[in-house]
């Protein structure tokens, strides 16, 4: 018995030896590098209890993991004379996981899963644009020194251990290596057993392993998601467009979107420490405010879809919102058809995620973004969102003022975004004013206030204009942000209210002053509402498909559950019901709530009551139904001024594009001349064919509906003069609707390049 517990005792030499072969010193640099991450991470934090007790708790996991696996190496390598040729790939393969999930944790203050390394490699540009925001020199130069002691340690070691002559036998120095990792996995084992488990779930989330995560994510299931489009695809039938064409002096409509803003760093919270917002403060006195507004998806992309459309976006990493078969009519192109003149401006790149494609596929007849504005760049996504005033001024004289048509905006503003850089103007006033701005959060207070300043400039436009009485104003939050005190850092798979919770306020006619919402509000209410302040009816078929409210009705139904989802299936999703937030998280199959009264900061998860768990299985059918498995995006042609996005192309290309990649060829504008001659000569065919059909007498056949209104083929000019065929308004294909034969019932074509739709005859329409 003593020689065989003598056995299990390492050698002293055996330490050292740990750090002279391959596949046990990456394990456990491994083990080090994830270690530096999940310290950064803790000390950002807070309500944690005893930071060194949650980190060593935190880190017994992972010493579990890449100990045991040096251990089981190495116990390979000495029985095996060739096993370097596995074990070698496998030590990388462990290495080069934790290396990216260090990185990962270290930017988002989340553990990496499948997921997450799934979309680094799909989207693997946009993620060294994130990354270099914060490699500078100095960084570079410890990466370099890192590499060269990491590389260099283990053969110096081994070579001075050689001249030693120190025995390098294969079982001899694999049995040594194996009982000192074994030894330090026993003991991660010993401390996991003896530190409490966390109760709050950020900390929890912080002690799993990269690597087991990963596997585990890579196995699981994802929902077999039913989507296959949008039923019925109008909201609002032609007839009722054609009405609401017909009346005089209808209210404009502006919608100001705020990147990244959360509710709770305004002025409209009351509480300490937040930005200076008083324009958004004075609009709330105005109007409406809804105190408890959530974002459907963290997501940019997935939220303008959910204010503008007043439907669910698809719940899942691709933007098939983007797709050129997703047919749908959303709020600015039910405005379009009736006669308004729309536009979207965005302070950002607008490469990023195909938004030309999205805001076409939204409605909208005018596109601008920092391509074409050309603020002050401000990292790898973002500009000075106070540019956004001077083309938004310029369009409502030059185009609303001149054509004399009521209009519906949107603007987005990004500087509030990740890497939360200061404008040149927002630094000066910091500075004159004394404001603190080192740390992100303090420079994220600094850009909110920048936005209200965007804000009052917006307004001033307005009464320039002599718009501001008869013009709905609408401000609000795509999603929130985080930096870490969650355990979450941005906001894609941010689910605490610091993520989802953003400000939202509309003033304007009808609505009363300094009115509050009930209860749990969405964004996806944003378009019922405009659509009952507009007096927009909905055909009824369409009423159970819309996913809002309307949030100035007296029957609001502010108790109900209030669905979200994070931008990763498998990371989480949940619901709000009055003062609790149930949230699930697949990829470990647990759910839990909180009762955000008593626990606003939501550190103590709850098990769930009888009647949760019903609202989570309504919760799960509802996402299933949103959630599209296979859908290939397909590209169709999108032109809105320089902007070229070419059918099968799948970027979006503008002369003055940040890389080259997003600039279009001599190609790329021969293919885009083709378009637009094709599209013309078929609305010519189309023309001639409604001026044959009208000849022969043929009055019971009625004249194809479109988009805007009733044109004949000589009424083209006239439309062209609008710009609807022009370059300058941009769209996709030609914007012109000519008289066609007809065949009962009346088909309807919903949007150019889409195919013909029947419409019956009657004011509810079917997609």
């Amino acid at each position: 018995m003593p020689t065989t517990w003598k056995n299990l005792v390492p050698p002293r030499h055996g330490w050292v030896r740990l750090f002279t072969s391959f596949s046990t010193y990456v394990l456990v640099a491994s083990g080090l590098a994830t270690c530096v991450g999940k310290a950064l991470a803790v000390a950002e934090m807070d309500d944690i209890g005893h930071p060194l007790l949650l980190l060593a708790w935190a880190l017994t996991s992972d010493g579990l993991v890449y100990f045991g696996a040096a251990a089981l190496l190495a116990l390979m390598e000495s029985r095996l004379r060739r096993a370097w040729i596995l074990t070698i790939p496998l030590a990388l393969g462990g290495a080069i996981t934790a290396t990216l999930n260090t990185g990962y944790l270290i930017i988002t203050g989340e553990q990496a899963s499948w997921e997450a390394f799934t979309e680094l490699f799909a989207r693997f540009q946009d993620v060294t644009d994130i990354t270099g925001e914060g490699v500078t020199t100095e960084v570079i130069l410890r990466i370099i020194g890192g590499f060269l002691i990491g590389v260099g340690l283990p053969l110096i070691l081994r070579w001075e251990l050689r001249r030693r002559r120190w025995d390098f036998d294969r079982r001899v120095h694999g049995r040594a290596r194996m009982l000192c990792a074994a030894w330090l996995a026993f003991a991660a084992f010993v401390v996991m057993l003896v530190t409490p488990r966390p109760e709050s779930v950020k900390a929890r989330n912080l002690g799993k392993n990269a690597l087991l995560s990963t596997i585990r994510t890579a196995m699981a299931q994802m929902d077999r998601g039913s989507f296959k489009g949008y039923k019925p695809v109008r909201l609002v039938s032609s007839t009722t467009v054609d009405k609401v064409a017909e009346r005089q002096g209808p209210p404009n409509v502006l919608v100001v979107v705020l990147e990244s803003t959360r509710y709770d760093k305004t002025g409209l919270s009351g509480n300490e420490e937040v930005a200076s917002t008083p324009n958004l403060e004075a609009l709330a006195a105005e109007g409406m405010v809804a105190h408890r507004a959530r974002a459907v998806l963290p997501h940019t992309t997935k939220s303008l879809f959910s204010i503008l459309c007043g439907r669910f976006p698809t719940m899942q990493k691709k933007v098939v919102e983007v797709s050129s078969d997703v047919r749908i009519q959303c709020l600015p192109k039910i405005l379009d058809e009736a006669g308004y003149a729309t536009a979207f401006f965005q302070s950002s790149w607008g490469t990023f995620e195909w938004r030309p494609r999205l805001v076409h596929r939204l409605g909208f007849e005018h596109f601008e973004a920092f391509e074409d504005i050309r603020g002050q760049s401000l990292g790898y996504l973002a500009s000075d969102d106070e540019s956004l005033v001077r083309p938004f001024g310029k369009w409502l004289r030059e185009v609303v003022g001149v054509e004399q048509r009521p209009f519906f905006a949107t603007l987005l503003t990004s500087a509030t975004h990740h890497p939360y850089r200061l404008s040149r103007k927002a630094n000066k006033i910091a500075k004159k004013e004394k404001l603190p701005s080192k740390t992100n959060e303090e420079r994220y207070l600094r850009l909110i206030e920048a936005e209200d300043r965007m804000l009052g400039g917006l307004l001033r436009e307005l009464e320039k204009q002599g718009l501001r009485d008869n013009t709905y104003v609408v401000v609000l939050g795509d999603h929130g942000e985080g930096f870490g005190d969650k355990g979450v850092k941005q906001h894609d798979n941010n689910y605490y209210e610091e993520g989802l919770r953003v400000p939202l306020v509309i003033a304007g006619p009808k609505i009363e002053e300094h009115y509050e919402v009930p209860g749990n509000a969405s964004l996806i209410d944003v378009t019922p509402t405009l659509l009952s302040l507009l007096d927009i009816p909905v055909d009824d078929a369409a009423k159970a498909e819309l996913g809002g409210y309307d949030l100035l009705s007296p029957t609001f139904p502010g108790d109900q559950p209030r669905w979200f989802s994070c931008w990763f299936e498998l990371r989480c999703r949940g619901f709000v019901v009055g003062d609790r937030k149930v949230v699930y998280e697949p990829q470990v199959d647990e759910a839990w709530y909180y009762d955000l009264k008593a626990d606003p900061e939501e550190n103590r998860p709850i098990a769930l009551t009888r009647e949760l768990e019903g609202y989570l299985k309504t919760l799960q059918t509802t996402l299933k139904a949103f959630r599209a498995r296979k859908w290939k995006l397909k590209w169709g042609h999108v032109a809105y001024g320089e902007w070229i996005c070419n059918k099968n192309d799948r970027y979006c290309r503008h002369p003055k594009a940040k890389k080259d990649k997003y600039r279009p060829k001599d190609a790329d504008k021969d293919e885009a001349e083709g378009d637009k001659a094709k599209d013309a000569k078929d609305a010519k065919a189309e023309g001639a064919k409604g001026d044959k059909a009208k000849a022969k007498g043929d009055d019971g056949k009625k004249a194809v509906t479109g988009p805007k209104m009733k044109l004949d083929a000589s009424d083209m000019a006239k439309a062209a003069k609008r710009g609807k065929t022009a370059a300058p308004g941009g769209k996709e294909e030609a914007d012109v609707e000519v008289e066609a034969e007809a065949t009962p019932p009346e088909v309807t074509q919903e949007f150019p390049g889409d195919p013909p739709l029947r419409e019956p005859q009657s004011p509810s329409t079917k997609g």
